[in-house]
């Protein structure tokens, strides 16, 4: 994981002037990839007390959820004090333990404010970066920008703001800064703050530039993405005596600055004239409340603003100028005349205004009077319905028109179709809409067709407007569909869902869907907490925005287009409808499979988190799922898979490998199912994604592999204390030498294979070590390129890819690296002859000192010490022939013709060594203590031959008056005719080229066989071991298997006569 801080060890800096605390644009950007990977892992927490007060305690934090106060608790208190920097001076006596502000722990230097960054905590910090990335576009701004954010500048441990407003660092940044940003978050909370009216109020007194965004843009802009709508009336309408602080001293303290007058009026006093604090924070002279005000505000505020009201209208009047300047002032609408009804979209702004208009609304209890059934008691439970009847219907009866043609200045056509259930609650369907109007980035001016809000009362209809039988009687024969023009007007169409059964049934729902995927409509699904693409990705390429509802989507795996709803003939009509599509009844198992697919990714992914192995099985026995399709990944494009490991859920896991789920997809950073193991450190998942061919080797796009990001596991320890040590990780670390010793790399390769990771270390005493590493890298490629295209494949062993470290051990800098690095790894190679390394200090007895459970493996040629041949150099030939091996390697009397260096460099040394290291690691496992395993060639090569050994004692290996081994006489050197190699007819397709056929049966009924596959009756032949008919019978074999291609014998061979005979290039 890449940690948005400098290394271990560092030190921070303290910054005195808090105006100096900002971070830069690139700082927060890191800040924000690190949050999104904390959160994708599932390293995320509610564990505040808040969060216990909230009910939301122990609940993961998703990246759609997490904010400033979030970041806060869960993850400055904790991160700080973890890695536990060393911090310059003191400033708070009384505090056991001295922090910093994040801002301190990320910077190196002081980085004095550039702009002023004002808003809320509670805002969502996904938009919160989303509007520093507009700003950064819209300003030009390079990443090195100095931004001042009250989170990351102020010590979240305890800061002395002073008792005077001017010393704060609001007041200071506002003053030192460039320009002020302020942003009004979703729920403009921002603008009930008082500490960003008091920023507000300074930048516009200093006439400083001052930029409002929302998470749609910069208001006014002229993409027009932040021109209207809720928030920017919500700016309009702002008034900073309606603002709040969590700390009611401190809102009176900005109120009094504001009016003019003493600021510590209505604050306690000491008698030396400074504020008496509490903790740092300033207290009220009095609590006693003014019933004659409005609601809960203090007797001294209430006076303030009827005596200095005039001061605060002007601010607030300050700040409508500055909006209507950009945005320009409402105008008022005397509504307009639509006579079709498909041209009369409602904008997206429209819509928000609308839904924020019908809650004032509700609170205010503006309702028709006549109404037979009274609302629900809170608006949050009020449906569509509901709000029709008690809002849109009292507005809309008495002018004829329909609420759209009230409230716009003309025709719209839409381009969005949105279905909607009047049974849906009207909040759930804001947020629906919001959540899918954000997926795909649309601007406040986004056209929507919404039903209700585009119908005119019963009765008023024009005639032009009526639709009979058989205007739509190219869509639905037998019964009008209301629907069909608007959805043709339209490009795509968002369902919003709820928990509603009844409204998943209905036979005019499926019709919309239907209709709309026939005449490829875009489709798209929404509910109270996120939105799903059905056919195409959003605006970023994901499939899935915010946290769609499970249980949503399981309800979808239920629905039953045969069995849907609807009056008897318009049932038929539709019915009749969907089976014109030529499909008969297998239409309604294709509707079904649909919504089932599309309601599959929520719930397979949270069934992967929770363990689910038998929902996870039944979601994926839809015929039309493709377990590794891209619909069904989540929000930063991660598979059910890597859910399951970063959560640690075996059995989910096992069972989406069985269902062939690939163990390498990869998420939007390139990140891996084992990628996010790392991250979380669950072993037992990682293990189990290397059983299933992993790639331990994938980077993501920071050039991260699995290893390096468990090596930084121990973040995800303090940040959920239940995630397994990674220091047992399966991932365990090597730490290899390739100063010229192959073989030694053959060991690295054979670690690699069982699950182990590799370090290799390229050692170099000159210049030019980058270049010396990219060019054996390019070699390595060129090597086995041509050789993965053979007819059988060659599996490289040689130099396996691995991060390449250049270090030159003849300086002691480069000593003191290597020997650092040792401290950490579990197993440590090196290649060189005897003394080498005990004279650079990189020996076992130094190495093991520090590491007392190293396994430290070291090969050679001839051995440490004993002999004197240890301390020359030698190959392959050197080490077989004093092992006494290379006697084997002939044919009749020749002498010995020596093979490739397999069998004494990679044989004797490499898996000799290689099988020191597993059981030294096996021996680990028990006692704890590493062990010293000394490889020489010569004596592996030996091993390898102990059985042949014995057969030259026993007399089953021929041997000579001057002992060597009678290879004439040796069936295994190719003395035999049954066992040799032939060459075959030269195949036409492969001019130029040689091919042989590998022949050996041993045993009597493999030599029958033989026999049978070459047409030769056994009876007309010598015996099996007549060694005198062995040269005859060479040659009749030479002379038979020339007849044929290598092709054409292993087509001939057949599964009966041929079966125990194998054929090789």
């Amino acid at each position: 994981m890449s940690l948005p801080w400098p290394d271990a060890g560092f030190v921070v800096t303290r910054i005195s002037d808090l105006t100096e605390r900002a971070v830069t644009v690139k700082q927060l950007r890191q800040l924000s990839l690190f949050l999104q990977r904390l959160c994708k892992a599932l390293l995320l927490k509610h564990s505040s007390q808040h969060s216990k007060e909230n009910g939301c305690y122990d609940e993961y934090i998703t990246w759609f959820d997490i904010n400033m106060y979030d970041i806060t608790s869960e993850v400055i208190k904790k991160v700080i004090p973890y890695v536990n920097p060393k911090i310059q001076g003191a400033r708070h006596a009384q505090m056991a333990q001295e922090w910093c502000s994040w801002s301190e722990f990320v910077a190196h230097k002081p980085q004095p404010a550039r702009l002023m960054i004002s808003h809320w905590w509670g805002g969502r910090f996904r938009d919160f970066m989303r509007v520093i990335q507009e700003l950064c576009v819209d300003e030009a701004l390079p990443g090195s920008t100095p931004l001042w954010v009250c989170t990351f500048a102020n010590n979240q441990w305890g800061e002395d703001f002073g008792d005077r407003l001017a010393t704060c660092p609001f007041y200071q940044t506002v003053a030192a800064a460039d320009l002020t940003v302020l942003i009004v978050d979703r729920s403009a909370g921002s603008l009930g703050r008082v500490w960003c009216g008091l920023e507000l109020y300074l930048t516009i007194q200093s006439q400083k530039r001052l930029l409002i965004y929302t998470p749609s843009g910069l208001v006014g802009h002229s993409s027009g993405r932040a021109s209207s709508g809720p928030l920017i009336e919500a700016i309009k309408a702002w008034d900073i005596r309606q603002t709040n602080a969590s700390e009611d001293a401190y809102r009176r303290q900005i109120l009094n600055y504001i009016a003019g007058i003493d600021e510590f009026q209505g604050l306690q006093v000491a008698a030396d004239g400074r504020l008496l604090r509490d903790h740092g924070r300033p207290l009220l002279k009095d609590q006693d409340h003014d019933t004659r005000s409005r609601e809960g505000e203090y007797t001294h505020e209430a006076s303030l603003f009827k005596d200095h009201s005039k001061v605060f209208e002007e601010l607030n009047m300050m700040v409508r100028v500055e909006v209507y300047a950009t945005v320009g002032r409402s105008h008022l609408l005397h509504g307009c005349h639509v006579p079709r009804k498909e041209h009369r979209g409602v904008l997206l702004g429209q819509w928000r205004a609308f839904t924020r208009q019908a809650e004032a609304a509700w609170c205010e209890r503006r309702w028709c009077s006549d109404a037979e059934t009274p609302p629900p008691a809170s608006f949050q439970d009020a449906d569509v319905h509901v709000i029709y009847n008690f809002f849109i219907k009292p507005r809309i009866g008495a002018s004829r028109r329909s609420y759209m043609e009230i409230i716009s200045a003309g025709p719209q056509l839409p381009k969005y179709y949105i279905s909607l259930s009047l049974s849906t609650r009207i909040s759930d369907a804001a947020a629906a809409i919001d959540w899918w109007a954000e997926a795909l980035h649309l601007p406040d001016s986004a056209v929507l067709f919404v039903d209700f809000l585009s119908s005119r009362p019963e009765g008023s209809q024009e005639a032009g407007e009526h639709r009979d039988i058989e205007a739509s009687a190219e869509h639905i024969k037998g019964v009008a569909f209301p629907a069909a023009d608007e959805l043709l007007e339209c490009q795509a169409m968002l369902g919003v869902l709820d928990h509603d059964a009844p409204e998943m049934a209905s036979a005019w729902r499926f019709l919309e869907f239907e209709f709309a995927s026939r005449n490829g409509l875009d489709i798209y699904l929404a509910c109270a907490t996120g939105a799903l693409a059905c056919s195409c990705p959003f605006a970023d390429g994901s499939w899935v925005f915010g946290r769609f509802d499970a249980d949503i989507g399981r309800s979808m795996q239920y629905v039953s287009s045969r069995n849907c709803r609807a009056e008897a003939r318009e049932l038929q009509a539709i019915k009749d409808y969907f089976e014109s599509r030529g499909h008969g009844q297998a239409i309604y198992d294709q509707i079904d499979r649909r919504f089932q697919r599309w309601g599959a990714g929520p719930v397979l992914r949270e069934a992967a988190e929770c363990d689910d192995d038998e929902e996870v099985k039944a979601i994926c026995m839809n015929p039309s799922l493709v377990i590794n399709g891209s619909s069904l990944q989540g929000a930063h494009s991660e598979t059910a898979l890597h859910i399951a490991a970063a959560a640690g859920s075996m059995e989910a896991m096992r069972a989406l490998l069985r269902l062939h789920a690939d163990p390498n997809a990869q998420d939007q950073l390139g990140e891996t199912p084992l990628h996010y193991a790392a991250l979380a450190g669950q072993s037992a998942a990682a293990s189990l994604l290397l059983e299933a061919k992993a790639n331990i080797l994938c980077e993501n796009s920071l050039a991260q592999d699995p290893l390096f990001v468990a090596q930084q596991h121990t973040i995800a320890r303090v940040l959920n204390p239940g995630g397994e040590d990674a220091t047992v990780f399966a991932l365990a670390q090597l730490l290899q030498w390739n100063g010229g010793s192959r073989p030694a790399s053959a060991v690295g390769y054979i670690y690699r294979e069982e699950g182990g990771s590799l370090y290799r270390w390229v050692v170099q005493s000159h210049g030019g070590v980058q270049n010396f590493v990219n060019a054996h890298a390019d070699a390595r490629l060129s090597l086995f390129a041509g050789r993965r295209e053979a007819k059988h494949a060659h599996k490289e062993i040689q130099f396996p890819a691995a991060r390449s470290v250049a270090v030159n051990i003849k300086t002691a800098e480069g000593v003191k690296v290597v020997q650092k690095l040792a401290s950490t790894v579990d197993v440590f190679l090196e290649p060189f002859r005897p003394g080498v390394v005990e004279k650079l200090g990189l020996g076992p007895e130094v190495l093991c000192s520090e590491n007392p459970g190293l396994i430290y493996g070291r090969m050679t040629g001839y051995g440490q010490g004993g002999t004197e041949f240890s301390s020359m150099a030698g190959h392959d030939n050197n080490y077989l022939a004093l092992a006494g091996t290379l006697d084997f390697f002939r044919r009749g009397d020749e002498k010995p013709f020596p093979p490739a260096n397999f069998a004494g460099d990679y044989a004797g040394g490499a898996m000799m060594l290689a099988l020191g290291v597993l059981l030294a690691l096996v021996e680990r496992s028990r006692s704890g203590r590493g062990q010293v395993i000394d490889a020489a060639m010569v004596d592996g090569a030996n091993y390898t031959a102990l059985p042949l050994f014995k057969w030259m004692q026993s007399g089953l290996v021929p041997v000579g008056s001057d002992g060597h081994v009678v290879a004439s006489d040796f069936i295994l050197c190719q003395a035999p005719h049954w066992s040799d190699i032939y060459l075959c007819k030269e195949d036409p397709e492969k001019k130029g080229t040689h091919q042989y056929i590998s022949v050996q049966a041993i045993e009597p009924q493999f030599y029958k066989v033989l026999l049978n596959g070459l047409e030769l009756a056994a009876e007309e032949l010598p015996a099996q071991y007549d060694r005198k008919a062995w040269p005859l019978m060479k040659s009749r074999f030479a002379s038979i298997f020339l007849t044929k291609t290598r092709d054409e014998w292993d087509a001939s061979s057949g599964e009966s006569s041929w079966a125990e005979i194998k054929l090789h290039p």
